[in-house]
């Protein structure tokens, strides 16, 4: 929520307070849940999460504090409540947030022993002992059947529950339809420079798709057909088993051979470097390419110029009939790699 002016109301030995106004027509709701994120030069002081109307009762833990009750319904002010000696924040250290809603995500942690830790006699912190052994963060209890968690959990200590407010960004990045994501950035962002930008995901090592509206259960079945976006490992080699024939030897002409791997001639130029086929393992194989840099090329993730080129490890209906179209190709072949392109069993489709 957009705040207009934080002003510096008190400071002594107990406490320093603020007086936070919004900006209209923005107001505060009762019985609504607000956060407010506060910063300083060197980082953020902290985070408090309070109730128009309530209470809370944890301000002698709190390096900030706010009083819901003493906000009154449809109120633009409050008072925020810090440590001693923090008055030199100004507007911008501050940043409040609307939970209309109240959604949560819950979440519990367990970690592996490490061989340095001491946990009873049995693990004396000398790499000996049950190191591996998952321990929960913060145990408060054993866990029940009823609980919900895998069967062979039940009686074991459960780690504390921790909640995570979540809110809907008032500006959030920008996918374009049809767009392809790799470098930081995205086209969105590149014409609006106030928006917030997309990560790299060229350098990450994992992703996964959370959430999609078109596929809101997440279900398994309609993966493949209900979706807004894919995640795809664009650049990674994709083979599968495929024996040719004598006409595509290398003493034929129709190949090139460069690193022990076969490379089409009669492909054109968007194909020919990134179909192969090799002899020693008998596999048929595509890999991607950005920018003419593929897996392990030491500048793969570098900033890329202002126009540049993904060639994926996927092939279009056209491209798939360019291979399938070539003479080398004898007619037991092409059946054979339309089997391959159409089976979900298969990574080349």
């Amino acid at each position: 929520m957009p705040i207009e002016s934080a002003t510096l109301l008190t400071s002594d030995d107990k406490e320093t307070t603020y007086s936070i106004r919004l900006k209209s027509p923005n107001l505060l709701i009762n019985n609504d849940l607000y956060s407010i994120k506060v910063t300083d030069n060197r980082g953020i002081i902290g985070y408090a999460k309070f109730r128009v109307g309530v209470t809370d009762l944890n301000k002698e833990n709190s390096a900030i504090y706010i009083d819901g009750k003493s906000i009154t319904n449809d109120s633009n002010v409050f008072t925020a409540h810090l440590r001693p000696g923090t008055t030199d924040l100004a507007l911008t250290n501050f940043k409040l947030f609307h939970y209309d809603e109240d959604l949560q995500i819950s979440s519990h942690y367990w970690y592996p022993l490490q061989p340095t830790f001491w946990f009873g006699d049995d693990t004396p912190g000398d790499s000996t002992g049950n190191i591996g052994q998952s321990l929960p963060w913060i145990p408060y209890r054993k866990i029940l059947a009823s609980d919900g968690f895998p069967e062979k959990m039940t009686g074991k200590y459960k780690a504390v529950e921790v909640t995570y407010n979540v809110v809907w960004p008032d500006d959030v990045p920008v996918l374009k339809a049809g767009e392809s994501l790799t470098f930081p950035g995205g086209e969105f962002r590149a014409d609006n420079s106030n928006y917030p930008g997309l990560p790299g995901v060229l350098a990450w090592l994992s992703g996964q798709v959370v959430y999609d509206t078109l596929n809101p259960t997440m279900s398994d079945a309609n993966r493949y057909t209900n979706y807004l976006v894919r995640m795809v490992p664009a650049l990674l080699e994709r083979e599968v088993e495929l024996i040719i024939t004598d006409e595509l030897e290398p003493a034929k002409g129709r190949v090139d051979v460069i690193m022990n791997r076969w490379y089409f001639k009669e492909l054109h130029a968007g194909l020919k470097s990134r179909i192969y086929y090799d002899p020693s393992t008998k596999r048929l194989g595509i890999r991607g390419f950005i920018n003419d840099k593929t897996l392990g090329d030491d500048t793969l993730t570098a900033a890329p110029p202002s126009i540049y080129v993904l060639q994926p490890n996927i092939l279009t209906e056209r491209e798939r009939n360019t291979i399938k179209k070539l003479m080398v190709l004898t007619k037991i072949l092409k059946m054979q790699l339309t089997v391959y392109m159409r089976s979900p069993e298969t990574p080349i489709h």
